[in-house]
């Protein structure tokens, strides 16, 4: 995984909050993560698939609903510490 790619993906408001909705939750739909983002579903997915493509996040999918979540523990501790850093950045 590329240091660019991951920056790249958190230079987006959308994915930030999408990141931050999850550490909060076990696991979302996408239709639960657009409300929260208040996004269209289409353009919700495409948020969510490239920050599946970094292996941020996984998709189970259970009959017709897609659900995410954190794909590891070490994920979740990875966008704890990138958003912390973020955040004193922009202080």
């Amino acid at each position: 995984m590329k240091i660019e790619s991951i920056f790249k993906a958190l230079g987006s408001t959308r994915r930030i909050r999408i990141l931050k909705i999850l550490l909060k939750s076990d696991k979302l739909s996408v239709g639960e993560i657009s409300q929260k983002i208040d996004l269209s579903l289409k353009s919700t997915s495409k948020h969510l698939l490239l920050l599946e493509k970094l292996d941020l996040v996984k998709r189970e999918q259970k009959s017709r609903w897609g659900f995410y979540s954190y794909s590891t523990k070490a994920s979740v501790d990875r966008i704890k510490k990138i958003l912390e850093l973020a955040e004193l950045l922009v202080r």
